[in-house]
């Protein structure tokens, strides 16, 4: 039993490795693309998919082990909100910024729409919400 538990644990751990490296090089040729264009929109609309499936991946292993219970499906609602809402209104801030659609020049929310670190920690924070909020009751 203790055998087979290291090992999913080890193939997990394999799984999201191996993902890091692939959407590392991934990203760096749009990042290099990105750079010859001179607009950084690119580079950010193939990062924040990346990011939000390193962030399911990380759930993953709850979806699991919720799907093998019994029960129906529900979503948690108050996880999806409370959770979920922040960082997908920070992803949709800049693809509505590049849009023309909003422009607030200054601000925390300005600074926080162009940092690549808290884009990345959001879109992990809105991946991780998209695989855990699914229950079975």
């Amino acid at each position: 039993m203790f055998a087979k538990r290291m090992l999913k644990y080890f193939t997990y751990a394999v799984v999201l490795f191996g993902y890091l490296i692939i959407s590392e090089s991934i990203l760096m040729s749009v990042r290099i693309a990105a750079s010859a264009t001179f607009h950084p929109s690119h580079y950010f609309f193939a990062y924040y998919p990346v990011q939000i499936l390193f962030g399911a991946l990380l759930g993953l292993e709850q979806l699991i082990s919720q799907s093998r219970l019994g029960g129906c499906w529900h979503i948690n609602v108050e996880k999806a909100v409370w959770l979920g809402l922040p960082p997908l209104a920070l992803l949709i801030y800049f693809l509505l910024f590049f849009g023309q659609v909003i422009r607030i020049e200054n601000g925390l929310l300005m600074q926080w729409a162009f940092d690549t670190w808290i884009q990345g920690c959001a879109g992990v924070v809105l991946g991780y919400t998209l695989a855990t909020v699914f229950q079975k009751s």
